[in-house]
């Protein structure tokens, strides 16, 4: 089983490095999960090989600060993303990392409840039906 992981990882990044070859951008998703955790492990490791062919190709991890998220949640991505970091710029990857976040002036707070909501919707519904 671990072989067959392997040789699937192996036609991963050499599909991915294919793409390189052809001048194609990559861009990887962070949400610190399992799925895009390897995504970009992959996605780095193709880049990784690729970048004496194409050097001027550059490629991005994105991943977003929602200001919500669970604290451990946060506290691991920001450390795997100094990881990332250290790696990308020991390997001198052509690889950016960018980071949005809300503004908090932008920010919509909901203050009605569901019930609220969905009682306004079934008053609006019956005033439409008995018109």
């Amino acid at each position: 089983m671990e072989r067959d992981i392997f040789v699937l990882m192996e036609r991963a990044i050499s599909s991915m490095q294919s793409y390189i070859e052809r001048g194609y951008v990559l861009a990887v998703g962070l949400s610190g999960g399992k799925d895009s955790t390897c995504a970009m492990v992959l996605m780095l490791e193709a880049a990784r090989r690729s970048r004496q062919a194409k050097p001027d190709v550059k490629h991005y991890i994105t991943s977003a600060d929602t200001t919500i998220d669970n604290p451990s949640t946060a506290n691991f991505l920001h450390s795997l993303l100094e990881e990332v970091t250290m790696f990308v710029d020991d390997a001198g990857l052509p690889v950016e990392y960018t980071s949005p976040s809300p503004r908090l002036h932008r920010n919509l707070w909901c203050r009605r409840s569901v019930a609220e909501l969905w009682s306004e919707h079934l008053k609006m519904e019956f005033a439409t039906e008995s018109a």
